[in-house]
């Protein structure tokens, strides 16, 4: 008779991961990206440059550990505080 850890299959961690844009989740590097070109229409390259690294590298260290952080982050502020039950 077989044990149920004869049918185990495993589980690697490239099918786990999101796919990610220079470091970052591609839905938060687009959000960079059209940050960086608005600012860059209305002030100029240089300060829109400051304001994407300003932005981008937090990003980056936060997913650099772990790929789901900002996404964690960010439904985390949608959440409500308290839950009413």
């Amino acid at each position: 008779m077989k044990s149920l850890s004869d049918f185990a299959m495993p589980v690697h961690k490239s099918f786990h991961q999101p796919d990610l844009l220079l470091g970052v989740q591609k839905n938060i590097f687009l959000i960079i990206f059209l940050i960086f070109a608005i600012v860059a229409y209305l002030f100029g390259i240089i300060a829109s440059a400051i304001l994407t690294a300003l932005i981008y590298i937090p990003c980056l260290i936060l997913t650099k550990h772990d790929p789901h952080m900002i996404s964690i982050a960010l439904n985390s502020l949608i959440e409500p505080d308290r839950l009413e039950g």
